[in-house]
């Protein structure tokens, strides 16, 4: 009667939102092999050469000079080092086929996934820093003026991008625990990631007979509910969604009234600057202050999908979890992902931390 009872549950159960059906599988994978492939390298091919023209242009006396620029470069050479980071994952999983994580990729991916991390909260806190740079400059100009005479350019941007940096790698601290190398002797003609450790993830690799191979393989830490779920949902999203966001919407509405009501001031009274130095330095806090503008639009446009993509895992973890739990039970297999949320992440390159530990 137990067997009948069981029988029957398994029956009923369904994975619900959480099982594609063929049709969107096939959709996806078309889809992702584009989107992931050709169009994520042309991208990144795109935005490394308008980084490097940046970093080129602005190491250039006299623009060299300005703080606000050499800060500019930072930003540049961070997004560098992620569009390289971006490509080199795009040519290894789709164009050259190595989606697997073993042998020399198990060493390589487990220096460059949380370098890919770091590298994009230190992009995010970079925006953040511009900001607040060019708010002291147009809201206390004296103040900020007076500060370039005390100490070099180069003191000042080490200690706006020293906090980046630190701040960078010790939230991203948990990622070196997250995975190990784990060395496997193999007999056999091919190794798969499922057979040989148990996890998701796929290996076409072909090896030698009595050779070994090296594989990178998630710690218990990093399967736990609690890593995913506070760490890799709510932390990241107040972390690197909602206080940038909120940062760079209340600072750059206030620089915008600033400088509105500078130019309304200037007109109402009729007043003009005394000297052409004068004149050149408004504007350049007007071209430094357009500039920042398009980089937090562009900062918007780029980061706003994968805040959706982490509010909608906060939202569902617990429906997940729980048919999760029963399915792993009654030994059916459920995705972990919606339709539009693969979708969705294809386009902003965000790997989910739900789905990313069983497939």
């Amino acid at each position: 009667m137990e067997n009948e009872h069981s029988f029957t549950i398994q029956e009923n159960f369904t994975c619900g939102r959480w099982k594609l059906t063929q049709e969107e599988y096939d959709f996806q994978a078309l889809h992702g092999f584009w989107i992931e492939s050709l169009a994520s390298v042309i991208v990144g091919i795109f935005g490394l050469i308008v980084n490097s023209i940046t970093v080129v242009i602005l190491s250039k006396k006299p623009l060299n000079q300005k703080l606000f620029n050499k800060l500019l470069i930072c930003l540049s050479v961070f997004d560098i080092l992620f569009l390289a980071n971006t490509i080199y994952e795009s040519f290894r999983l789709h164009m050259i086929g190595e989606s697997d994580y073993c042998s020399l990729e198990g060493h390589v991916l487990i220096v460059l996934l949380p370098f890919r991390k770091i590298v994009m909260y230190c992009s995010i806190y970079m925006t953040l820093v511009l900001t607040l740079e060019r708010y002291l400059a147009v809201a206390r100009p004296i103040t900020h003026r007076n500060r370039s005479i005390g100490s070099s350019d180069g003191k000042r941007v080490l200690k706006y991008i020293s906090p980046v940096i630190l701040l960078s790698v010790a939230y991203s601290a948990p990622l070196a625990f997250a995975f190990r190398i784990q060395s496997f002797a193999i007999n056999n003609s091919q190794l798969t990631a499922n057979d040989a450790l148990s996890v998701n993830a796929t290996s076409a690799a072909t090896v030698l007979e009595n050779s070994t191979a090296y594989c990178l393989v998630p710690t218990d830490m990093r399967i736990s509910k609690e890593y995913i779920l506070w760490y890799g949902n709510v932390a990241n999203f107040v972390v690197t969604s909602a206080i940038p966001f909120l940062f760079l919407a209340f600072f750059n509405c206030k620089i915008y009234l600033i400088i509105q009501s500078a130019l309304k001031d200037r007109q109402h009274l009729e007043i003009r600057p005394r000297s052409s130095t004068a004149i050149q330095q408004k504007s350049e806090d007007l071209r430094q202050a357009i500039v920042l503008f398009g980089i937090v639009i562009a900062f918007f446009v780029c980061h706003a999908l994968r805040m959706v993509l982490n509010i909608e895992e906060i939202i569902t973890y617990e429906d997940w979890t729980q048919t999760y739990e029963k399915a792993t039970k009654l030994g059916v297999d459920c995705t972990g992902d919606q339709f539009w949320t693969m979708v969705a992440a294809d386009i902003s390159k965000e790997t989910g931390t739900r789905g990313s530990v069983k497939r």
